[in-house]
């Protein structure tokens, strides 16, 4: 039995004091359709006396007051790990590296280039619309700038040339040269004795 069904439905006790609670029990259960043998009653007793009357007090504080409401609500966003990709798409740690040294060079080598757009538009701009003077002033200063940026593209040029004249070693590396005529030895000498050994088979059939 459950202690919140009795409180509901057998003692309100929200206006009966506990020795009315007790009395109200043996009536109810004198009710039901089936008599219980006195054992079973003994049983529901006991264990109304030490679960309900017992704590009758704690029941009736908690169950007949109105409690307050404490909730904390968070937003947390969460982000999936990116998927992998394919394992045939894969490659070598020093292939990518190779890779992502070029791509940054090249995107730096953009940039640059699209610095230098840019400078130039601004200095056809002013030549179009600024005074002499302000043009004067201007004029080392946003030269000076172009001078520089040229430089910085030939040296991104130079450090790409160098990497792709030094790529990274295949893999797998590549048979030594002393390792290919050590296999070619080998394939001419066997070459021979199978040579030998076909003339050897052609002279016995002769003779017989």
């Amino acid at each position: 039995m459950n202690e919140r069904i009795i409180l509901s439905h057998y003692c309100p006790i929200t206006e009966l004091p506990p020795s009315q609670a007790i009395k109200i029990l043996p009536e109810k259960l004198s009710t039901f359709g089936v008599k219980l043998p006195p054992s079973h009653l003994r049983a529901i007793y006991s264990y109304f006396h030490n679960t309900l009357i017992k704590h009758y007090a704690l029941y009736r504080f908690v169950l007949t007051r109105e409690r307050d409401r404490h909730q904390t609500f968070g937003n947390l966003e969460v982000y999936a790990p990116p998927s992998p990709l394919p394992l045939r798409e894969g490659m070598e740690l020093e292939a990518w590296k190779y890779e992502q040294k070029l791509a940054a060079l090249s995107a730096t080598e953009d940039e640059k280039r699209a610095d230098m757009a840019h400078i130039r538009e601004t200095l056809h701009t002013q030549r179009e619309n600024l005074l002499q003077e302000v043009y004067k002033s201007t004029l080392q200063e946003i030269i000076q700038h172009e001078i520089q940026t040229t430089f910085e593209i030939l040296q991104l040029k130079l450090q790409k040339r160098a990497l792709i004249l030094n790529p990274p070693a295949p893999y797998p590396p590549p048979p030594s040269p002393k390792a290919q005529e050590k296999q070619g030895s080998k394939v001419q000498k066997k070459s021979s004795e199978n040579q030998q050994k076909r003339e050897e088979k052609k002279k016995k059939q002769k003779k017989k």
